[in-house]
């Protein structure tokens, strides 16, 4: 998964998803960004580099960018 603040960089990925950020821990190099996206709650690791860059903090408005091979899904049990 990819980080974006802004959709129009053209990919080939076709999964742009609007999410919030819920939360943000620094893990050893790489920070977790936490992100609520509609019902889905989805989690990425970025460099501490991108963080600062993308002005990821709780509250940002991005889009987490996923190609279709990517996904899978876990049953809740």
């Amino acid at each position: 998964m990819v980080l974006e603040r802004d959709v129009g960089t053209r990919s080939s990925a076709r999964n742009h998803l609007p999410g919030r950020v819920t939360a943000v821990t620094p893990e050893g190099p790489l920070v977790r960004v936490a992100l609520a996206c509609g019902d889905a709650r989805l989690s990425a690791l970025v460099t501490r580099a991108s963080r600062t860059e993308l002005a990821l903090e709780e509250g940002a408005e991005v889009f987490a960018v996923v190609k279709a091979p990517s996904i899978h899904l876990v049953p809740r049990i």
